[in-house]
């Protein structure tokens, strides 16, 4: 019985030319025209690879990682010539498919957008007051679970990066929100904001915190100091 290496049962289902042209793959291939190589059982389970990565990793010895794909420079998909493959990122698929005409992204006036899209579950109504309650302070957890909608979803909306077709009811510069008062100088909370801006605490925030903390500590108050009488005797006189 004569034994064949698995490189030459692949190469013998390949119809090969000249270096310029495509080498057809002329076996089984899937909907998209891509051949498939079956490998063979591997720990029990009939394993299969595509036609033209097994060439690319033949040709060049190595194996390409699993994040690459392999790009046709002849837009052959059955073609296994090393020579028309190159390893690439889904992008640079995509920008070869446009460059070479054969993808179109849609007018941005006829893509999907909003509650257009099929898995929405928000409408162009919410966002408006989702970012009214972003700009009041509420947190986005809280926010998601009152829509029923995830946090990311949330925060993609507070930066801006979808729904950005939906204008605000009002303008944030004319709405009335609510902020904290920053504490003056002085006082044991200023020197707290000090601290918390990292900015170098000034001497009367410093005195305040020191006497903040010497009125809620017991033992640095003079006046809760313990006072020791003289011990009575039996004639009357002070020991």
């Amino acid at each position: 019985m004569i034994h064949i290496s698995v490189e030459e049962r692949f190469w013998s289902k390949v119809q090969r030319g000249g270096v310029d042209e495509c080498w057809p793959w002329t076996k089984e291939c899937n909907s998209a025209g891509y051949g498939r190589f079956r490998l063979g059982r591997v720990a029990g389970q009939s394993r299969s690879v595509q036609a033209h990565r097994f060439a690319a990793e033949t040709a060049t010895g190595e194996r390409i990682g699993p994040g690459l794909l392999i790009l046709h420079s002849c837009d052959n998909p059955p073609c296994c010539n090393p020579a028309h493959l190159r390893p690439g990122t889904a992008k640079d698929n995509a920008a070869d498919a446009i460059a070479r005409g054969r993808l179109r992204p849609l007018p941005y006036e006829k893509q999907q957008r909003g509650s257009e899209r099929p898995a929405a579950v928000l409408t162009e109504e919410d966002i408006p007051e989702i970012r009214m309650r972003l700009r009041r302070g509420d947190k986005q957890r809280d926010i998601a679970a009152a829509y029923g909608v995830t946090q990311n979803a949330i925060k993609v909306i507070n930066l801006r990066k979808g729904w950005s077709h939906v204008p605000d009811l009002i303008a944030p510069d004319t709405e009335k929100v609510k902020t904290r008062e920053l504490q003056p100088c002085g006082t044991a909370a200023g020197y707290q904001r000090h601290r918390k801006r990292g900015e170098k605490t000034c001497p009367d925030c410093k005195a305040a915190m020191a006497a903040y903390k010497r009125d809620r500590d017991p033992r640095r108050r003079h006046d809760l100091l313990p006072v020791y009488l003289p011990t009575p005797t039996t004639n009357g006189a002070a020991s």
